[in-house]
């Protein structure tokens, strides 16, 4: 099993990330989410790391406006079972998290997914 190996390499991206989330805990646009969001942030952040890449084959640098919105818009709600506080959380919880990365300089196109999360 290779780099190729999708196991493998959803591995080493769901470290990446969970290594950022790490980070992003600890900063002014986590501490500014209502504590429900902060209680959704976790899986929010892996869902869709997760089935970004799952369903899109899109890594963490090719996240884009258009990942974005086919992940939270089309796939999170037709394959995820949450209750409505998870969906609502999805938008603010995801944008901090894009600004924390633009912020750190962690992801080139960071800032422009942190406004679409707003948006």
């Amino acid at each position: 099993m290779g780099q190729d190996d999708p196991q493998t390499e959803m591995a080493a991206i769901h470290k990446q990330v969970g290594g950022w989330f790490d980070g992003f805990i600890h900063t002014p646009p986590y501490q500014a989410l209502s504590d429900i969001e902060k209680d959704k942030a976790p899986g929010i952040v892996r869902f869709f790391t997760e089935y970004s890449f799952r369903y899109i084959g899109a890594t963490p640098e090719k996240w884009n406006r258009d990942v974005l919105r086919e992940c939270c818009l089309e796939i999170l709600p037709r394959k995820m079972s949450a209750e409505r506080s998870f969906f609502r959380a999805v938008a603010p919880v995801l944008s901090a998290f894009f600004r924390f990365l633009a912020e750190r300089g962690l992801l080139s196109n960071a800032p422009e997914l942190a406004k679409i999360g707003r948006a």
